[in-house]
């Protein structure tokens, strides 16, 4: 066991590190991303007890509650003090996560070695332009990198204390979006076979073992569709979308993501070659696997994401994760033979030099601006409408299009996340009403399976189209037909 050298640095070294991260991450210019206008856009709902908010916090998996949850904690406590909630949100979670790669390092004694994940950061383009997004997915970062550490503590003093938190890490990953879910379940099955393994070679009962190291991730689980069950009434109407765009998935389709490959595919097939040679030869193989089929699997998730049109949330944050522990398991582990020493050494100065001739094609795909895209100005809008029908309320359905219009207090625009025709209907009888609905490609509702699809094509008998922008936007007028209308009607 090598020297443990953590608790011979003063105690205040670790908090210090992560303050002077802390500050330093949020003076950084950072560039704005879709997914955290999306979830600043559900915060600003919540406080104004907008409906649509909590609508948006559970019913979806692209965007999901954990982030908004901390984003709103973070406006909370910036506001007062005149800082930046977003700023402040992605400040936190990437010192947190840069001050346990720290933790590790000087924990197994390679004191010299501590700065090399910030060093790396700073340096690596590849992580440095991910760390310069204000993307609120950032936080599944810190459990990530939180059961790597409590894995290093498990394979030097088996205490299951170690394995109790790393399966707790797993659960909180489970509400980060599908990524973090299928990380975090294949992570904690891990966990478990990992312990059982090393608990029965040293004889200790293992009785009870799995509910104690799964229950976390269930419980994470059911919280969200209970809380779907609650809010929704649909137990798994989160999965709704999902399932409506699974079916799109085609031959063509994974032919394109062949083809065409990203550079975070790239990335991320690049770094499982000094994690098989970890995994074979050195003395951290519990850890190398963890982290092989965690890459696997956020390589499907992107591959997923890209065939389906929908965000690879919190993808790119646990493949930096990735990245350093892979960088920082070769820092610490023992390789037994000289040839495994040098291959992996070699297989990661080879990547780095990669990844800088990568960056010249990297573009980390959520930094873009969420409006107006194709759609039209909100002046624009609001000013056509008035012209013959002052102050008529717009009809928004879906998560990405409200966002685009941020109106927590409906004045103008009215927020839903399902399409529901009798409601609106009813609604109609109050007052006048139009639905403003993009075209169908995937962005802002599913191509297919989507009652927004077919009204886009088809139309319905009590909307008028009233216009239609040249990026294919389109503008109905709700008109019901009046009731008996016909004594005919019948024949119809």
């Amino acid at each position: 066991m090598e020297e443990d050298t953590e608790h011979k640095l003063p105690p205040w070294t670790l908090p210090t590190v992560f303050v002077v991260l802390l500050l330093l991450l949020y003076l950084l210019p950072h560039k704005p991303t879709e997914a955290m206008e999306i979830h600043q856009a559900i915060t600003e709902a919540l406080r104004a007890g907008n409906n649509w908010g909590r609508q948006a916090l559970v019913g979806n998996t692209d965007y999901p509650a954990l982030q908004s949850l901390c984003l709103l904690v973070c406006e909370a406590v910036a506001t007062p003090i005149r800082l930046s909630g977003p700023r402040l949100m992605c400040a936190l979670t990437q010192a947190w996560m840069l001050t346990i790669f720290v933790r590790i390092l000087l924990h197994t004694g390679h004191l010299k070695l501590a700065w090399l994940p910030i060093l790396l950061s700073a340096v690596l383009p590849v992580i440095r332009d991910v760390l310069l997004s204000l993307d609120p997915n950032w936080i599944a970062a810190v459990p990530a990198a939180e059961i790597l550490y409590h894995l290093v503590l498990w394979k030097e003093t088996k205490n299951l204390r170690s394995m109790i938190v790393a399966s707790a890490c797993c659960g909180i990953l489970c509400l980060c979006g599908l990524a973090g879910l299928f990380t975090g379940c294949a992570t904690a099955i891990l966990l478990y076979i990992i312990a059982k393994k090393d608990l029965a070679e040293q004889g200790s009962p293992t009785s009870g073992l799995r509910t104690l190291l799964w229950s976390t991730a269930a419980y994470s689980i059911f919280i969200w569709l209970l809380w779907n069950w609650l809010v929704m009434d649909d137990v798994f109407f989160g999965l709704r979308d999902l399932f409506a765009r699974l079916p799109s998935i085609s031959r063509k389709g994974f032919n394109l993501i062949l083809i065409t490959p990203n550079p975070l595919s790239v990335i991320i097939l690049l770094f499982l070659a000094p994690l098989v040679i970890l995994c074979l030869k050195s003395d951290k193989k519990e850890a190398s696997q963890c982290l092989i089929v965690q890459v696997v699997l956020l390589l499907a998730v992107a591959a997923l994401s890209r065939c389906i049109q929908i965000p690879a949330t919190a993808v790119w944050p646990l493949v930096i994760v990735d990245i350093l522990s892979t960088v920082t398991l070769a820092s610490i582990c023992t390789l037994p033979h000289k040839v495994s020493r040098e291959t992996t050494l070699a297989s990661l100065i080879i990547i780095i030099l990669a990844s800088f001739r990568i960056a010249s094609s990297f573009t980390h795909g959520s930094i873009v601006a969420l409006a107006p895209g194709g759609l039209p100005p909100r002046e624009e809008l609001t000013a056509f409408i008035d012209q013959f029908w002052p102050q008529s309320r717009t009809m928004l359905y879906g998560l990405k299009l409200p966002a685009a219009y941020p109106d927590p207090l409906e004045k103008r625009f009215v927020a839903r996340l399902d399409f529901q025709q009798d409601d609106l209907l009813k609604q109609e009888t109050d007052e006048q009403l139009h639905i403003l609905i993009p075209p169908p490609n995937g962005k802002y509702y599913p191509k297919d399976n989507s009652p927004l699809a077919d009204i886009y094509v088809n139309g319905r008998d009590w909307l008028i189209l009233e216009k239609q922008w040249p990026s294919g936007c389109q503008l109905w007028r709700v008109v019901p037909p009046p009731q008996n209308e016909s004594k005919l009607k019948f024949l119809q």
